[in-house]
């Protein structure tokens, strides 16, 4: 039996396309993996959803058994769900289930009919946490929910390979530092594929950058594992010293007012640019104090 849902292990999403919440819920999310009695698509799926809530974190062992690989139905009618929660819980136990498992809680028809109509996309998906499902959905999907990249996207990736392994390894440190600024997480097999080089290169790099510009990597390891900067980390090109952040406050102190000063030194420190000096120094507005 050809079964769609068995084809979509094969297609498993890449660690490094996954939206998340925040960071509890990446780590919930990767911790609960590792202990996972099977990685399937249903169980990526049912961990992800999950995961979106503070609610559902704290109570997963009231949710799911990991011992057992079964859902609670009883815990949809608890006494510490909202009404965030439990549309994360039934959309959750539906990708795993494919099923509406909560009807079974009830015997009378009426309230088998009415819980069937809460698993509704319109009932569910009538959240802040959309978005969030829609990640979880892909997780359960992923044969149906991956764009195909267009002609155009295909040549200009293979362009950006071919250049990047035509670096120097200066080079290559400069351009892995700023590919990690803006991309913020990554793995060991993208990094191979994207400069030509083995993983133990990989981590060469790694090291000569932390030796170099102290670069704050964290490594996650396993089956599903990563590497990522930590949150904030600028490289040094995207950032001034603190000679030039004084300087520049400075120039915004004599030119600015009141609420229009806080607002610019926090553009100088996220953003330090010779274009943002020139701007301060007078450029095409003039935001000099009128006395």
């Amino acid at each position: 039996m050809n079964n769609t849902a068995l084809r979509a292990e094969t297609q498993s999403v890449s660690s490094t396309d996954i939206v998340f919440k925040n960071e509890d819920h990446e780590k919930f999310y990767y911790e609960k993996l590792e202990q996972a009695r099977c990685q399937d698509c249903y169980y990526r799926a049912l961990i992800y959803v999950l995961g979106i809530s503070g609610d559902t974190r704290k109570h997963f062992s009231q949710i799911y058994d990991m011992k057992s690989g079964y859902i609670k139905t009883e815990c949809l009618y608890q006494g510490w769900q909202t009404s965030g929660s439990i549309k994360v819980i039934r959309l959750a136990f539906n990708l795993y289930t494919d099923g509406t498992p909560g009807v079974t809680y009830f015997e009378g028809g009426g309230r088998q009919v009415s819980e069937c109509r809460s698993y509704s996309v319109s009932d569910i998906f009538c959240s802040s946490y959309a978005v969030y499902f829609w990640e979880g959905i892909k997780l359960r999907y992923p044969e149906y929910c991956h764009r195909l990249k267009s002609v155009e996207e295909i040549l200009e990736g293979m362009k950006d390979e071919v250049d990047a392994r035509s670096l120097s390894e200066a080079e290559r440190l400069l351009d892995l530092m700023s590919f990690l600024y803006h991309r913020r997480k990554t793995s060991y097999r993208e990094l191979e594929n994207r400069y030509g080089i083995k993983a133990t290169a990989v981590t060469r790099a790694k090291n000569k950058l932390t030796d170099l510009f102290d670069v704050p990597f964290v490594n996650v390891s396993g089956r599903n594992g990563y590497i990522k900067v930590e949150d904030g980390w600028r490289p040094p090109m995207y950032s001034l010293t603190s000679r030039q952040e004084f300087s520049l406050i400075r120039v915004v102190n004599g030119y600015c007012t009141g609420r229009d000063i806080e607002i610019l030194k926090t553009i100088l420190i996220d953003f330090g640019h010779y274009r943002t000096y020139a701007f301060c120094l007078g450029g095409e507005h003039d935001y000099r104090r009128k006395d």
